[in-house]
C-alpha cells in the first residue's frame, strides 16, 4: 500500500515552548483535517477508524481524534517549508531558535497530554482532529527554511507541511512488522 499524501498549512505565531501557540496551531489544523476526513478517501472509513478505545483521547471536555496512531499501525513523514521574517543565517530571534519552534509545531500536531496543555478550550467543537496521537510517530522530517518577505511580527511564520501517512502493517515471512 502506498503512502497517503496531503498538505497542511499554518500562518501565525510559532514561538518556542508556547502552549497558546500549540493550541492555536492545533485548531487551525483541525479545520483542515476535518475537511480531509469529509472527502475521499477518508469519508469511506471514518467511522471504522475511530471505533476502538485507543482511537480517541478525551482531554477536558474535548475528544481528540488523531489520524496517525499506533493502534491503526500508521506513521508519518513530514516535509516542512518554514517561512519566517528573518534574514538567512539568523537562527535565534524573538520567537526562539528553529529547533524549539519545531518542537512547538510537533507538539501541536499531536493530541494534548493534559487539559493544561490544551489551553483554552473555548472553541465550539467537542471533537478536534489532530494529525498524530503522539509525536513519536513522526519517523522522518525534512525542514527547509526561507525568509518571509512580508511585514509581520518576528515570531510569525508561514508553514507548508507535506504529510505522508504510511501504513506499517505488512507481513514479512509470516511475521507482522509494527
Amino acid at each position: 500500500m502506498s503512502p497517503l499524501r496531503f498538505t497542511l498549512s499554518y500562518r501565525g505565531p510559532l514561538r518556542a515552548d508556547s502552549t497558546k501557540d500549540k493550541q492555536e496551531i492545533r485548531l487551525s489544523l483541525h479545520d483542515q483535517l476535518r475537511m480531509l476526513w469529509s472527502g475521499f478517501p477518508f469519508d469511506k472509513f471514518h467511522d471504522r477508524h475511530f471505533t476502538d478505545a485507543e482511537s480517541k483521547r478525551l482531554v477536558g471536555k474535548v475528544t481528540y481524534l488523531p489520524l496517525v496512531r499506533r493502534s491503526a499501525r500508521l506513521i508519518a513523514e513530514l516535509d516542512i517549508f518554514l517561512l519566517r521574517n528573518e534574514v538567512p543565517g539568523r537562527i535565534i530571534v524573538g520567537g526562539g531558535d528553529i529547533d524549539n519552534r519545531l518542537k512547538t509545531l510537533f507538539d501541536a500536531f499531536r493530541c494534548p497530554q493534559s487539559a493544561g496543555e490544551a489551553g483554552s478550550q473555548s472553541h465550539t467543537d467537542s471533537e478536534i482532529y489532530t494529525l498524530l496521537e503522539d509525536d513519536s510517530l513522526i519517523t522522518a522530517v525534512r525542514v527547509t527554511t526561507d525568509r518571509l518577505l512580508e511585514r509581520c511580527e518576528p515570531e510569525e511564520a508561514l508553514l507548508i507541511v507535506r504529510v505522508s501517512v504510511i501504513p506499517i502493517n505488512f507481513p514479512v515471512g509470516g511475521i507482522e512488522i509494527a
